[in-house]
């Protein structure tokens, strides 16, 4: 999964609090990257890594850096833009996509600040598809990324 938004937005925030939902029901989840990700497609597949330069490094307001559990790179199947609140559709989007790398990826909209709600949100949509995801920043920066297989 790949969470997109401006500085603020609450990328970090939701990929964390995604990260520990998934993990207390025994999934696996791990951050990729934070800030800036690399992107890149291969066999039709998007795949993310940090930036070779930081790692999977996150900086939480606060508290400084840390570094919550890790990959070195994943697939991306979903593709999340936090949003401002009056831009975010009520309902989701039938067969909403957006492109990167020249491939299609499912997308949805959702508000931005709004980690706790947003999380309930994915992991319920994840749970009720089947689909297995994987969280990871969008590149440049401002991004917040995670890695997760429900």
């Amino acid at each position: 999964m790949l969470i997109r938004g401006p500085s603020g937005a609450g990328k970090s925030t939701l990929a964390l609090a995604l990260i520990d939902a998934w993990r207390r029901t025994a999934s696996f989840a791990a951050l990729v990257a934070d800030d800036q990700t690399v992107v890149w497609a291969a066999h039709g597949a998007v795949i993310a890594a940090p930036h070779p330069n930081l790692g999977a490094v996150m900086e939480r307001r606060g508290l400084g850096f840390i570094r919550p559990p890790a990959l070195f790179a994943c697939r991306v199947g979903l593709v999340v833009d936090l949003v401002a609140p009056v831009q975010a559709p009520r309902l989701p989007e039938e067969d909403a996509h957006t492109t990167l790398c020249d491939v299609a990826l499912p997308n949805i909209a959702l508000p931005s600040g709004g980690s706790l709600e947003n999380c309930l949100i994915l992991s319920q949509a994840l749970q009720s598809d089947g689909r297995r995801t994987h969280l990871a920043g969008a590149p440049g920066p401002s991004a917040a990324a995670a890695d997760a297989a429900p």
